[in-house]
């Protein structure tokens, strides 16, 4: 199994470490990949000898990455599929209506010029919090980071999503999500553009999560063609975006519907208040966003 790292930060990583877990057992030559440095705006691949433990053509392989930072020591864990013989094992667990096989896609941006949100702190809990579940075989996660309007069109036709989850800012005058452009500074994308793309190229999507300030605008109009939007009526702290996370996907890793999710993510932001931010959260039911 081959998978390829990129540095998409402006700095230098040190002591990547690579490993990996799941449905797969790694032979003891290549039970992890260690590289001294990564340079900025550089890749590496990695290259690992396993041998499945089930078959089926989405056998889930978790990425547990590990480096130094300039301040820290950052993890994070990626999920992705592999193709092991012809018929996919059936799944004992609950379906969540949405097939064997959860796939979620994880939009991270935090332009250049504006006040910096933990998003990479987000999307490790997420992570963790998959990967806790009962379900967490069944669950694939893709991220995107820093991420351009381009990257969006592209990651929908590549990994084809029933979850779409943006994390940064949002707002302006569209009340939409703030990508980033070519040089790194903040294009909040328009709110036409973003349901274009769904209704081009989304048509898995069953779920969009926006988990961005000031974005309901944008969550009516994808409400339109998606069956479930979660947006924010109103700005919202970094620690209330990222406990509402932690409890929407404490409820989807274990099989619950959408709206036990979304239930339990505000659980956990009135659980532990600051301000008025538990009246952020929206959910809105679009076409076959029932039951």
């Amino acid at each position: 199994m081959r998978s390829r790292v990129r540095n998409v930060g402006s700095v230098d990583v040190s002591t990547l470490e690579i490993s990996l877990s799941g449905q797969i057992t790694t032979e003891n030559r290549s039970k992890s990949f260690m590289l001294e440095r990564l340079r900025a705006g550089a890749s590496v691949d990695a290259s690992f000898f396993v041998r499945a433990q089930e078959a089926g053509t989405q056998v889930p392989v978790h990425l547990d990455l590990a480096y130094n930072g300039p301040n820290r020591r950052y993890h994070s864990t990626t999920t992705r599929s592999v193709s092991v013989s012809s018929n996919l094992v059936p799944r004992s667990g609950p379906a969540h209506n949405f097939g064997p096989i959860v796939k979620i896609l994880f939009f991270g941006a935090n332009p250049m010029g504006t006040p910096q949100h933990r998003v990479d702190e987000e999307i490790r809990e997420i992570q963790q919090t998959i990967k806790q579940g009962s379900e967490r075989d069944y669950i694939l996660v893709d991220t995107e980071w820093a991420v351009r309007p381009r990257d969006i069109t592209q990651a929908l036709i590549d990994f084809q999503p029933q979850f779409v989850h943006f994390a940064g800012h949002g707002g302006g005058d569209e009340g939409s999500f703030a990508a980033e452009d070519d040089i790194g500074y903040a294009h909040v994308i328009s709110v036409d553009g973003l349901v274009q793309a769904f209704k081009a190229v989304g048509r898995d999507v069953r779920c969009v999560i926006v988990n961005a300030c000031r974005t309901e605008r944008l969550a009516q109009a994808v409400a339109a063609v998606v069956p479930w939007v979660i947006g924010m009526r109103q700005p919202v702290g970094d620690r209330s975006a990222i406990r509402f996370s932690i409890g929407f996907y404490q409820a989807l890793a274990a099989g619950k519907p959408v709206e036990t999710a979304f239930d339990v993510g505000l659980a956990q932001v009135m659980m532990t208040p600051q301000g008025d931010d538990a009246l952020a959260p929206l959910l809105l039911h679009g076409p076959g966003g029932t039951g």
